[in-house]
């Protein structure tokens, strides 16, 4: 009673499990289900993570777009600030001039 028959897949031979033998694959089986949920939760929480950073890296790049444009408004304004000055000292050094 302290040993089972398994029937071989490949033959109609058996072989013999002790008791002591099921209780250590029983316990290997424990083991290795508790290592298979660590896995598991350790899984779910790097594609979290990485679900943030993914939308911080988003979000970071809406940002630099937004910045992109906004470096390129000043840009352009100060373009027009330094042809109006140009513009504006042209127009004194010719009225310089005239007098």
């Amino acid at each position: 009673m302290g040993e089972s028959r398994v029937g071989d897949a490949a033959g109609p031979e058996h072989f013999s499990i002790s008791e002591n033998n099921q209780k250590k694959i029983q316990a290997a089986c424990l083991s290795l289900e508790d290592k298979l949920s660590k896995l598991t939760q350790r899984v779910a929480v790097m594609e979290t993570r990485t679900q943030e950073l993914s939308l911080a890296v988003e979000r970071n790049a809406e940002e630099i777009v937004k910045l992109k444009l906004r470096e390129k408004e000043l840009k352009d304004k100060l373009d027009k600030l330094e042809n109006n000055s140009r513009h504006n000292n042209m127009l004194r050094r010719e009225r310089r001039e005239e007098t």
